[in-house]
């Protein structure tokens, strides 16, 4: 991709009809990442740095010898920014088909032979890669892959299928830290972002629902990292991805994402969060403490308030029935915090 002034990252071959020489960089493209870096960093944001996306090393591999040469790149990439506050992408792989991307595998050992080679990010700074579908199904765990101290999950699937992968990551041992990169995206008109087969109007209430009903099913499936809101605000489709309708920035504003619920809970049974998505049914919660009273706060997702709490009685079962829900009732999504009283 080029900069603002037409730079692009690495010198071109002459003679061999567009191919990047992938061994020597072009310094004009990093100064202008110089400036924005420090730009990202003065305004107190940490940004999600990538070094290149998978459609660009078939032809470094076929030409190059890849596990050195992209080794060499990516620890030139870290010597250059691994000052800043940041997390570290060793690969875009959105998507990994077999004649625009090499496989997990593939970019597995190169990224193990650079961390082999130069070691780890010099300030302990999360290391991870954009994915199709989840990190720990691609590149496995651990000593697997002893790059990588943050998993992800990500762009296929964009509906409830998604939370087991981060159910999954949150189990593992020893634990690493999970987040969603590309759930449903506002205002994307493409097949892969429908959930049930849906496609909401631009900036509707429906399409804002979606992108608010993936955030808290990813936080409360275990992605405590964080999560991503994506827009269909970037105009530009690569090399074998299909095209789908994307607004420039300035215009943007199983299967589906209605009538399931989280819950996430301590284990001493004293704190738990929730939330209930469009459709879903008032429900009994069950594992908490047997005859011991909760305060139960409902929160609003959409305006960001609390209402008043209720008091609530688990069972002799450890049973707990929730409150109805405010006015509105199940036709929209709300969240709600549960204390234990003392």
């Amino acid at each position: 991709m080029a900069d603002e002034q037409g730079n692009r990252p690495f010198a071109v071959f002459p003679d061999r009809e567009g191919l990047a020489d992938f061994d020597h960089i072009n310094p004009a493209y990093f100064r202008s990442l110089d400036r924005k870096m420090q730009h990202l960093a003065d305004e107190g944001f940490v940004p999600l740095f990538e070094t290149v996306r998978r459609d660009n090393c078939p032809a470094w591999k076929a030409y190059f010898d890849f596990n050195v040469s992209y080794a060499r790149y990516v620890e030139y990439l870290i010597a250059r920014y691994g000052v800043f506050n940041l997390i570290f992408s060793g690969i875009h792989l959105d998507w990994i088909p077999k004649n625009y991307s090499l496989t997990g595998d593939e970019f597995n050992a190169a990224l193990t032979y650079h961390w082999k080679t130069y070691g780890p990010l010099p300030f302990g700074q999360p290391y991870t890669t954009l994915i199709d579908s989840s990190t720990f199904k691609v590149f496995g765990h651990g000593d697997h892959c002893p790059w990588l101290t943050m998993h992800t999950v990500g762009n296929k699937p964009r509906n409830h299928a998604i939370y087991a992968s981060l159910e999954e990551i949150f189990r593992l041992s020893p634990p690493c830290p999970a987040a969603n990169l590309e759930p449903y995206y506002t205002g994307w008109n493409h097949e892969i972002n429908r959930p049930g087969g849906e496609t909401p109007a631009v900036n509707s209430d429906r399409d804002n629902y979606f992108a608010r009903a993936m955030m808290y099913g990813s936080v409360l499936s275990g992605g405590l990292a964080g999560h991503v809101h994506g827009t269909a605000a970037y105009d530009v489709t690569s090399t074998g991805e299909p095209a789908g309708w994307r607004p420039h920035i300035w215009d943007a504003r199983e299967d589906g994402l209605d009538g399931w619920a989280f819950m996430m809970r301590t284990p001493e049974r004293d704190f738990a969060l929730l939330y209930f998505e469009n459709k879903a049914v008032r429900p009994q919660l069950n594992g908490f403490s047997p005859g011991a009273r909760y305060r139960w706060m409902w929160f609003d997702p959409r305006t960001g308030g609390w209402r008043d709490n209720v008091s609530v009685a688990a069972d002799v079962k450890g049973a707990l029935a929730a409150p109805a829900f405010p006015r509105g009732g199940a036709i929209r999504d709300w969240a709600a915090k549960v204390t234990r009283i003392p």
